[in-house]
């Protein structure tokens, strides 16, 4: 197959005139809403720094915008992820320009994992950087009390990891980090330099693969952070992280590129830590090694344990269980996956079998033997894990987001929380396979599809968010055409997303009044 010789970047349009003109964008955030549809969560959407393109995550058509007067719907990017959106100038009429319609780009699928494909191991425990006094010449932010460790990225770059005492902090200790390149005069300076930094350990893991035979295919895992790697390589599991603030579409490619440079047969599983920045950074590597056509996992921690903490990474994990133990179920989330289409397909029902066939009493036996003429009775993992963890309340999702009400409106659903709450039940249910009893269904897979058929069952229309009237904390005003308005009691059928203050009719008017004369008439 043809290589592209272009950088992958997940972030920027494909479309020149754009990101030509426009610049770099900045990410959606809670200081930095998009102007298009409001959004403050992930960082989805981006905007350009003159602030007058939009490429909005959530629109690809004029439906959504909240102020079409002033934005003006130019299309999709070339890839189909975001709409397009250019600011109106003052005095200004867009007229949309009739274009041919472009053929839609296919999306690649990702590489799968090869069968048999094993963890890339060390023959000997990696030998790691050690704590060390703080050294003279350590940044004057930095606590006198800490001790650094210095991560070598390579001859002229490197990372200190400045770590004290912290009794506030869960983990008991906090840190921070400072990276540092030598400059043409061997000088050291604090700052991360204009030359491209590589992976961290790649130059280990590239010798280590001289040693594998080609065809025989292994599987790298990434992590997060140095510390993390080293870790990994003290149970003698050769691994790779990139640089703090390094974690951009280029530098994964060269990342992905520098391994496949090697002819080995090699696949990377991503071990993120457990919280959202952890799942972005999952995501990021997914999306281009896909593009790169590089087989690439996702392994969730909580398919390791899932009783890991937030924020947890491989210390927690090895907190908890022996490295054999540890090792065995990574390779057991690599096995699934590179037997995904037998093991993780929930919507094609299993061959039905004497084996396999729904248990009706403990007394049951051979005889009892459904027929393959018979109906498939009972319910799907899916299913039941619905009717087990949201049959309690009432439910509704919203642009992807799940909320759930609390008696007065929906409040939204952390995704990572809810996920490991499947994750918990899964971990708990089994189904006969050949005869036995097993708890097939406790990986990433099936925790995924429990959470998509869940938010996808639980959609409603954006136009029914937030209805008229005023969502109070006693129930809601519904204001007539007459000008009349009465209070109703809470109703899940009327989706409020906010909740106000009390509405009390015998409140002192004098204060209302006050505030009311500081309008203008007009107002």
């Amino acid at each position: 197959m043809e290589r592209a010789n272009f950088m992958y970047d997940n972030n920027n349009p494909t479309d020149g005139q754009n990101s030509s003109t426009r610049g770099n964008l900045a990410p959606s955030s809670k200081s930095n809403p998009c102007p298009v549809c409001g959004r403050t969560k992930d960082g989805d959407c981006r905007i350009s720094h003159d602030g007058k393109m939009v490429l909005c995550h959530q629109n690809f058509d004029h439906a959504k915008t909240q102020q079409p007067d002033l934005w003006h719907f130019n299309g999709s990017t070339s890839d189909g992820r975001c709409g397009i959106y250019v600011f109106k100038e003052e005095n200004e009429s867009i007229q949309p320009v009739a274009r041919k319609p472009r053929a839609k780009k296919k999306e690649l699928s990702p590489v799968p994992i090869p069968l048999g494909a094993k963890l890339l191991r060390l023959p000997a425990p990696g030998q790691s950087p050690q704590p060390e006094q703080l050294a003279k010449d350590a940044p004057k932010r930095i606590r006198r009390d800490a001790v650094q460790i210095t991560y070598e990225y390579s001859p002229n770059q490197g990372v200190v990891r400045y770590q004290w005492p912290d009794a506030t902090n869960p983990k008991g200790y906090d840190k921070t980090f400072s990276q540092f390149h030598i400059d043409p005069d061997g000088k050291k300076v604090w700052t991360k330099g204009d030359a491209p930094w590589p992976a961290y350990r790649i130059d280990e893991v590239v010798e280590i693969l001289k040693t594998v035979p080609d065809s025989e295919p292994v599987v790298i895992p990434m992590l997060e952070g140095e510390n993390n790697v080293e870790i990994a390589r003290d149970i003698k599991l050769a691994a790779l992280t990139l640089q703090g603030s390094n974690w951009g579409d280029r530098e994964i490619q060269k990342m992905l590129e520098a391994l496949r440079a090697t002819g080995k047969n090699v696949s990377i599983a991503i071990i993120h830590d457990n919280d959202d920045t952890g799942i972005k950074k999952g995501k990021s590597v997914w999306l281009v090694a896909r593009h790169l056509q590089f087989p690439c996992l996702i392994i969730d921690p909580v398919a390791i344990d899932v009783g890991i903490p937030e924020k947890g990474d491989i210390r927690e994990l090895l907190a908890v269980m022996e490295a054999d133990e540890f090792l065995i179920r990574v390779e057991a989330e690599i096995f699934k996956a590179t037997n995904s289409s037998e093991l993780n397909n929930s919507i094609i029902p299993p061959v039905r079998t004497q084996e396999n066939v729904v248990c009706l009493s403990f007394f049951s036996s051979n005889d009892d033997y459904i027929p393959d003429t018979a109906p498939i009775a009972g319910q799907n993992f899916i299913l039941k894990a619905e009717d087990a963890l949201y049959s309690d309340g009432h439910y509704v999702s919203i642009g992807g987001l799940l909320y759930r009400f609390t008696g007065s409106y929906y409040e939204e659903l952390n995704e990572s929380s809810e996920k490991r709450r499947i994750g918990g039940w899964l971990k708990t249910y089994s189904e006969k396979v050949k005869g036995v009893w097993v708890k097939n269904r406790a990986d990433t897979a099936s925790v995924n599809a429990v959470f998509s058929w869940v938010v996808n069952q639980t959609a409603v229309d954006p136009l029914q968010v937030n209805p008229g009237g005023l969502n109070c904390s006693n129930g809601v005003v519904k204001i007539h055409f007459d000008g009349s308005h009465e209070l109703v009691a809470h109703d899940p059928k009327n989706i409020y997303t906010y909740v106000g203050c009390k509405y009390d009719p015998h409140i002192h008017v004098r204060d209302c009044d006050r505030l009311l004369e500081c309008l203008e008439p007009s107002q």
